[in-house]
């Protein structure tokens, strides 16, 4: 088990879920929340993004499809004192027709053939950029009307992402970039 530090939170992160990196701090670095605004991260991983919003005094419901990273990110929100409801599920299926003032998620973006075969729960926070096609067809059914949506995304997925670029930055061979989707 690993610890690492963003600003003021101290987050453990377990063997199979994915420690926050460049792209994890691009979203955490553009998160802004007011007060009681309804929140879903998607594929909460450690609860990096799930926290930010919960001490800025959202309601946040956190999600992901790795059982791990729902023990992980709870453990978290717990060592921090923040109150955070946890679903376990693939995407928009644990939350059954609830609606958001903000959707985010930094999505397994790396291309479906770039993970190996043999899939751990590790590399379901990689490969798979199929999923931001599925996340940008159903993301507006969970939205309220002046809602909103922050998207991680990457030059390597190929996908055109609508929206507004908020934030981008290069690194190595890719480069990872933030939309705002309404």
């Amino acid at each position: 088990m690993n610890k690492i530090f963003y600003n003021d939170i101290e987050l453990e992160i377990f063997e199979q879920v994915y420690e926050p990196r460049e792209d994890s701090y691009l979203l955490a670095d553009n998160l802004k929340v007011n007060e009681g605004m309804k929140v879903l991260d998607i594929g909460t991983g450690s609860g990096l993004q799930a926290i930010i919003c919960a001490k800025q005094g959202a309601n946040v419901i956190a999600t992901d499809i790795n059982p791990e990273a729902i023990k992980c990110a709870k453990r978290n929100a717990e060592n921090t004192g923040v109150a955070i409801e946890f679903l376990q599920g693939n995407l928009f299926e644990p939350i059954k027709g609830k609606k958001f003032d903000l959707i985010i998620f930094n999505s397994p973006y790396l291309p479906e053939g770039s993970a190996p075969k043999e899939k751990t729960l590790l590399d379901l926070s990689y490969a798979g950029a199929d999923k931001i096609n599925i996340f940008l067809d159903q993301y507006k059914n969970h939205l309220e009307p002046e809602g909103r949506a922050l998207l991680v995304h990457s030059s390597l997925s190929k996908i055109k992402v609508p929206g507004k670029i908020i934030s981008a930055k290069k690194v190595a061979f890719e480069e990872i970039v933030l939309s705002e989707l309404e």
